[in-house]
């Protein structure tokens, strides 16, 4: 029989691993960063906007990437969740259907 293993425990923990990460990532303000960038060339008269627009990307980018990793480990959860959920199910399926102490007789 062909296939594969999920190990419930593992993908459930990783995916709250990837919502701390996506949060976290959501946070970072490296847009800051460029808000150096005009000081650092003064005399430059498109520099100061250039460093705004920059520092709106940069943190945009992040809020974004941040949302779909916290998503992605939504995902996870949930499947963990319901892979424990029908293994449940089906131990229990198979209780009821089996002779002697664990099901009926």
């Amino acid at each position: 029989m062909g296939g594969y293993e999920a190990v419930i425990g593992e993908i459930k923990r990783r995916g709250e691993e990837a919502i701390d990460v996506g949060e976290a990532t959501a946070k970072v303000e490296l847009g800051e960063a460029a808000g150096g960038i005009a000081a650092a060339m003064p005399g430059s008269a498109e520099t100061p906007g250039e460093a705004e627009r920059l520092s709106e990307h940069w943190e945009g980018v992040l809020r974004d990437l941040g949302r779909r990793v916290s998503s992605y480990g939504d995902d996870m959860v949930r499947a963990a969740e319901r892979y424990e959920e029908e293994d449940e199910a089906a131990a229990e399926n198979l209780r009821l259907h089996t002779p002697g102490p664990g099901g009926p007789v």
